[in-house]
């Protein structure tokens, strides 16, 4: 793990020389804000994460709340626009340095690189949240109510009131 971030330190280091050389600081700038943007919103995404599958063990715990119902589906729907809005944003910005920055040499390797270091970013913590509670949650999400409740609440099944009470009585069973 340590040779993998300084790996990805010294290209960043590099990344760092190649804009002083060429003089891009405000594209650096506006990258670097986006950059902060997209944590801030991962940081939001990891603690949704987290109460959507404590709501997922709230709703098959015999809760009641139709709050709790509603909770599955708007995360989802919420992380699936994230990722499209942060892929539409990304690559118009790439558009945005390949016509009028530099040359396409440069362009295409700039490309390259951020597409490289920002998806592998993303990609791990996202994959990251979600691996997290298969460590610290087990036996609430895979061993207590088996793989077909897990199924059910990314299906969007859990809508209402009625279908919560429903659910709740089949897998008490």
């Amino acid at each position: 793990f340590l040779l993998v971030t300084r790996f990805f330190l010294f290209l960043f280091l590099l990344f760092l020389l190649f804009l002083l050389i060429t003089r891009l600081f405000l594209f650096f700038l506006l990258f670097l804000l986006l950059i902060l943007i997209f944590l801030f919103f991962l940081f939001f995404d990891i603690i949704i994460t987290i109460y959507g599958f404590l709501s997922f063990s709230i709703f098959f715990d015999g809760g009641r709340g139709s709050f709790f119902g509603l909770s599955t589906s708007f995360f989802l729907c919420y992380r699936f626009f994230f990722l499209y809005f942060f892929i539409c944003v990304f690559f118009n910005i790439l558009n945005f340095i390949f016509i009028f920055f530099i040359s396409s040499f440069f362009s295409f390797f700039l490309i390259i690189f951020v597409f490289f270091v920002v998806f592998i970013f993303f990609s791990f913590f996202l994959f990251f949240s979600y691996i997290i509670f298969f460590i610290i949650f087990p036996g609430e999400i895979l061993f207590k109510y088996g793989i077909e409740s897990f199924v059910l609440n990314l299906n969007f099944f859990r809508i209402s009131r009625n279908n919560e009470f429903i659910l709740t009585e089949i897998f008490s069973q």
